[in-house]
């Protein structure tokens, strides 16, 4: 989220929701995978988590592109 991209303030209203709905979303699944792997959450990167998870998507679309 570093550059908002909407222009009138109901759209970057909802552009901030959607963040903070994404972070809560993946903080979620990394307590989760913590809790399956006997670690703590804090123990497992957030950065690495939203790089896997973009490679993922990237992989999905191309896999629906081509099909």
């Amino acid at each position: 989220m570093e550059m908002l991209r909407c222009k009138t303030p109901d759209m970057v209203q909802k552009e901030i929701a959607v963040h903070l709905l994404a972070y809560n979303i993946i903080r979620g699944h990394l307590a989760q995978a913590a809790v399956l792997q006997d670690k703590i959450p804090r123990q497992l990167s957030f950065r690495s988590s939203v790089q896997l998870i973009c490679q993922a998507a990237k992989a999905i679309v191309g896999l629906t592109e081509n099909s």
